[in-house]
């Protein structure tokens, strides 16, 4: 209920908004087609809030015509029973925002490796690998390469994990 009230008032905000930035009037809008119950339908609210239509809000009333056309209060919010919400619900939808999908694990391995500092690492590894290996052979030579590709390994798994469960990495 208060989230459909706050919607009306956000609505009203964006449209006087738009009217301060000299949006020319005097188009005309079509007359609101009604939608069940309601003298106004899902596509005429989505786009008069959409395009900030300042002319069709006037044209309907204002707030409290526009309120008065989808049977609400902007005093007290919507009244009514829950087969009230669910009728709205069909004929509006639903009053939430969409699950954004979340990142995949790999997405996060993908966005540990390309550090700057990592790559350089991973640079002075090959070139250690193969100073290593040159020099000492094989038995040997890999010490060093190897604890470097170890680290380096270690690092963007450490960065990748701590991305993947912060609670604001499945918020973008």
């Amino acid at each position: 209920m208060i989230r459909a009230h706050a919607q009306v008032i956000r609505a009203a905000l964006l449209f006087k908004l738009a009217g301060q930035r000299a949006i020319v009037l005097g188009t005309t809008v079509d007359p609101p087609s009604p939608n069940g119950d309601y003298e106004i339908g899902l596509e005429q609210l989505a786009s008069m809030n959409r395009d900030h239509n300042i002319t069709a809000l006037q044209q309907y009333g204002g707030v409290k015509g526009w309120a008065e056309m989808i049977k609400t209060d902007v005093e007290t919010g919507i009244y009514g029973d829950e087969n009230e919400l669910s009728r709205r619900k069909n004929v509006f939808g639903s009053n939430t925002y969409p699950v954004k999908k979340g990142r995949s694990f790999l997405r996060f391995l993908w966005e540990a490796w390309q550090d700057l500092t990592l790559i350089i690492l991973i640079i002075a590894d090959v070139a250690s690998l193969a100073l290593g290996i040159k020099t000492e052979g094989l038995e040997e030579g890999w010490y060093d390469g190897g604890s470097i590709t170890f680290v380096v390994l270690l690092v963007i798994f450490v960065t990748a994990t701590s991305d993947y469960r912060s609670p604001s990495s499945f918020k973008i």
